[in-house]
């Protein structure tokens, strides 16, 4: 891959794609988006920049092919990016494998590494020669941003201080790196650089959404079973985090640790240089260890102006169980945790309380009796991985 021009094609509309799509604008190449709700989506949609240091500034992006038919866009493209949940990534992998060319070069990749991107790559392109295809993904969201406006207007809050990133191809890092990552880090910011992570497992078990959404969702189920009388009384979801929900992340990230600390000893000849623990991650990104969990959620200005995600029903405000919060970091996150556990044979009493507890708003939520609860959809077995020297390698 050289540094001529490319055609990066972002799949979904999600938080990311309002930023990603304006901080390309300073490059050549050719921008494509590929959503389901193209009539919704701006040709130049404008990202604003709030900086504590700089104030506001704003960014306006160009989309040069915008379509809702993967055939038209897939194919000539040398970047694809996707921008949706987690639990939509296989799904999207799968159906962008039908539209490559057997003999073009590709690389395809997610600003969000949660839940096994490698797995759910080897598998989506099976019937492909993966010798062709670059598959990348960065281990959290470089950015703190939101969609204001929806394909209008993106907000950007805050940018990591560094990132990293796992490569199918790490040879090609540096060219990646000039192509696409600094484009979005460094040469807007003057920081944000991307190291390159040993491993994608690396990647996988180094936590921050996986264990933080489910454990203030189960936070707020214990304190007021999720509902509320009126708008103003839903509570911040990060602002207004509480003691024992900052303790139970405390909690499964140790046993995270313990599972990390497990593979470093079971493969004792590999490097996991950035499998890092959620307070390991954050002075990683933000160049600051707090003394404590919560004080990264009460005290972050960029996360202040985000609410529990709630639905209007019975006159009252509930949490909203169709949100990614709730849908996407049980399942692609600790689970995940939980089946390499198991095949290490170890003891995770508090993420097998959080599954227990998961899986019985789970059932409610979707009317479901509990024994009839799926929770595999993100387990290595869904993308034919049955031990754990499967998922490592």
């Amino acid at each position: 891959m050289d540094n001529q021009r490319k055609v990066v094609t972002i799949v979904g509309g999600g938080n990311s794609a309002h930023v990603l799509i304006p901080l390309l604008s300073r490059t050549n190449h050719f921008i494509q988006l590929l959503t389901s709700r193209p009539d919704r989506w701006s040709r130049n949609p404008e990202l604003v920049v709030q900086s504590p240091i700089n104030g506001v500034s704003s960014v306006v992006g160009r989309i040069h092919g915008l379509s809702d038919d993967p055939a038209e866009v897939v194919p000539m493209s040398d970047i694809i990016i996707l921008s949706m949940p987690v639990s939509e990534y296989y799904s999207a992998l799968k159906e962008i494998a039908k539209y490559i060319l057997p003999d073009r070069r590709y690389v395809i990749g997610t600003l969000y590494g949660q839940g096994g991107f490698d797995w759910m790559v080897r598998s989506a392109f099976n019937q492909h020669d993966l010798g062709l295809i670059t598959y990348f993904a960065i281990g959290a969201l470089p950015w703190i941003c939101r969609a204001r406006d929806y394909g209008r207007t993106g907000a950007l809050f805050s940018a990591n201080k560094r990132n990293m990133v796992a490569m199918s191809k790490p040879s090609e890092f540096c060219e990646l790196n000039e192509n696409l990552f600094r484009h979005i880090g460094e040469f807007w910011f003057g920081f944000g650089a991307f190291a390159l992570a040993d491993n994608f497992i690396s990647v996988t078990l180094t936590v921050d959404n996986q264990i933080v959404h489910p454990s203030r969702l189960f936070g707020l189920y214990q304190s007021c079973d999720g509902v509320w009388d009126l708008a103003e009384d839903v509570p911040y979801f990060y602002k207004d985090f509480d003691g024992s929900s900052a303790e139970l992340v405390s909690r499964v990230d140790e046993e995270y640790s313990s599972i990390r600390s497990s593979l470093r000893k079971r493969y004792s000849e590999m490097k996991f240089g950035f499998m890092m623990s959620y307070l390991e991650l954050e002075e990683f990104s933000n160049d600051y260890r707090p003394a404590a969990v919560i004080d990264t959620f009460i005290h972050s200005q960029s996360l202040s102006s985000i609410k529990t995600p709630t639905r209007f029903q019975g006159g009252k405000f509930h949490i909203d169980t169709s949100h990614r919060f709730f849908r996407d970091d049980v399942v692609y996150g600790v689970l995940i945790a939980k089946w390499i556990a198991e095949q290490m044979d170890l003891q995770i009493p508090t993420i097998d309380k959080l599954i227990s507890w998961y899986k019985k708003r789970l059932a409610i939520a979707d009317d479901k009796k509990e024994m009839d609860v799926d929770l595999t959809s993100g387990c290595p077995e869904s993308y034919g991985l049955y031990h754990i020297d499967q998922v490592i390698s």
